[in-house]
């Protein structure tokens, strides 16, 4: 099995099945299904690591559109995961998953 895939299977289980999704454009027949698994996918990263992620580090390592991987952050801190923020000395913002949800 590969990575992605195992990504995919672990992550779904913490993103809500009735996951909504907003903005231009924003099909649920179409978007839901991907989003979910970007906002899995990324979960799964941050809880494998401690470490803190700019949004650029996370997009790549995450298979996740560079402008993409911000809102689903957003999705995951609306969904009560405790995320954390904060901005480095020079200027870029930094995520990393805290305690448990």
């Amino acid at each position: 099995m590969n990575r992605q895939l195992t990504l995919d299977i672990l992550a779904a289980r913490d993103v809500p099945l009735n996951a909504t999704f907003h903005g231009k454009g924003y099909e649920p027949g179409l978007d839901r299904e991907r989003l979910s698994r970007h906002c899995g996918v990324v979960l799964e990263i941050l809880r494998a690591s401690s470490r803190w992620w700019t949004y650029e580090e996370l997009a790549d390592a995450a298979g996740v559109p560079r402008g993409s991987v911000r809102t689903r952050v957003s999705n995951l801190k609306a969904w009560k995961h405790p995320i954390e923020t904060r901005t480095r000395p020079d200027r870029f913002r930094e995520v990393r998953l805290g305690g448990t949800p």
